[in-house]
């Protein structure tokens, strides 16, 4: 999974190709010193109102020192049921 940010109307030859595809909506919110990115799905259905947040840290120390924000229902970082090609609806992948 690939995410691009295009002009508009740079996006047609891409979207002529055929694969799975997703549409969300990015927020960023910070919190305990740290740039979280907030990721609200729309589509595909089976996807939409699906809310995933990530945080890039210095280092695996740095990250697991972290505590889970009270807004984050739970950790999905190893779940295959999240990642960007499930959540776009690749066969395979879901």
């Amino acid at each position: 999974m690939t995410t691009l940010y295009l002009p508009p109307g740079e996006e047609a030859p891409l979207l002529a190709l055929a694969g799975a595809s997703s549409t969300k909506r990015r927020y960023r919110v910070q919190e305990q010193g740290c740039r979280f990115v907030i990721d609200v799905y729309e589509a595909p259905a089976p996807a939409a109102g699906t809310i995933l947040a990530e945080v890039e840290r210095e280092s695996d120390a740095a990250l697991a020192a972290l505590a889970l924000p009270a807004w984050a229902a739970r950790e999905v970082t190893q779940d295959p049921a999240y990642t960007g090609a499930a959540l776009a609806g690749c066969a395979p992948c879901a």
